[in-house]
């Protein structure tokens, strides 16, 4: 059983937590404010209070991105795959990341503390198209305590670059098992091909996995996903219930979305403001939008979120 009172210690650590109207949780201090800059940016022009939270990594990697977009930014410091005893990154993104019960534990606890601290109207949380460890074992935490959205709308948001990436958001839906409810369209462009295909190329990719072995190894895994989640129909499934959600995304939020992205150490994932503004119009053309937009999945209360309610207040009484 994890420490309690330290998980609530590393939450209480950090000031500026809040009552907020959106509360974004990200694996690490970049990937909300890369996924969501159009939606956040939307949310502060309306005057609503925006706070970014990431979990993992205690440097400040990441931190001039929300700068940039102007949201309060907190980290609570958990050991990243990397510093992980054991974990690999390159290792992890290839086999996919072994079940770690006392951290995802941990997560949880820390994630419905922050619920508590901040009780934002709106929690937005990753999908894990990207299939970093961190990514998985936050999305898994999150679902066991925060489905049932104990009255906040909670939103999945598709983590980019990763989420571009043709085919990337149907791999991961699929292997959800995600329902969608009747008339709501799912859009996604390409396949398998177009997938493995792009990824031994990829900017990101190479940054991620710099060795062709480890990249390539990724790609075998990608398929072995893809034959496990072939079968999957949208609005007949038994999993997540999720209804789609579209942001535009103004030509000046791609401005803003690129100088975030270039203050990251390494420089922009995206490789430059003409390289975001066509990757932005391309997945645009895939979801039949006649503009950019960002897409998140809203979670919708299913004939399991009494269950999940449930477990959540079992967790959280253990915390109290």
């Amino acid at each position: 059983m994890p420490n309690d009172d330290r998980l609530v210690h590393r939450v209480e650590a950090f000031p500026g937590l809040d009552p907020c109207d959106s509360l974004y949780v990200s694996p690490h201090a970049d990937d909300a404010a890369l996924s969501c800059a159009a939606r956040i940016l939307a949310e502060a022009e309306r005057g609503e209070s925006v706070r970014l939270v990431s979990l993992f990594g205690t440097g400040p990697e990441g931190e001039s991105a929300s700068d940039r977009l102007g949201v309060p930014h907190s980290g609570l410091g958990f050991p990243d795959a990397g510093a992980r005893a054991g974990v690999r990154l390159t290792a992890a993104l290839r086999s996919g990341p072994p079940h770690d019960e006392v951290l995802c534990s941990e997560l949880a606890l820390a994630l419905l503390e922050l619920a508590r601290r901040t009780r934002p109207k709106r929690i937005y949380l990753p999908l894990g198209v990207w299939p970093h460890p961190d990514h998985l074992l936050l999305h898994e935490a999150a679902i066991r305590v925060l489905e049932s959205g104990a009255g906040r709308d909670v939103f999945l948001y598709e983590e980019r670059p990763f989420a571009l990436f043709p085919g990337a958001v149907r791999l991961r839906l699929g292997e959800l098992g995600a329902r969608l409810p009747p008339g709501a369209p799912f859009r996604d462009r390409g396949g398998l091909a177009g997938l493995v295909l792009r990824m031994p190329v990829d900017p990101f990719l190479r940054r991620q996995a710099p060795g062709l072995a480890d990249r390539m190894a990724l790609v075998a895994q990608v398929r072995r996903r893809w034959r496990e989640a072939k079968s999957w129909r949208p609005h007949h499934s038994f999993g997540l219930r999720l209804q789609p959600v579209l942001q535009p995304v103004s030509d000046q939020a791609i401005v803003r979305l690129d100088e975030a992205a270039a203050v990251l150490p390494g420089g922009s994932v995206f490789g430059s403001l003409k390289r975001l503004t066509s990757l932005e119009r391309g997945h645009a053309r895939s979801l039949r939008s006649a503009q950019p937009v960002e897409r998140y999945w809203l979670l919708l209360r299913g004939p399991g979120a009494d269950t999940l309610r449930r477990a959540g207040q079992e967790i959280e009484a253990v915390a109290s």
